[in-house]
């Protein structure tokens, strides 16, 4: 397990900035909703994107 600090924090944030606004313009989507619910080494990863006013659930593969 790696733990990212300092200054790789501000350029890892970035960069997952980056992506995602090249995302959301490719699915339609003016937003994403990202929550964690994590105790430990488990944990649910839940997301939904904002499309059109409504709302969407996405479903990860596994």
């Amino acid at each position: 397990m790696s733990i990212v600090s300092g200054a790789d924090d501000i350029s890892v944030f970035s960069k997952f900035q980056e992506l995602v606004r090249g995302w959301l313009p490719e699915t339609g989507a003016t937003r994403v909703d990202i929550e964690y619910n994590v105790i430990a080494l488990t944990g649910d990863v839940m997301t939904w994107i904002m499309v059109d006013g409504e709302r969407k659930r996405l479903i990860h593969g596994v």
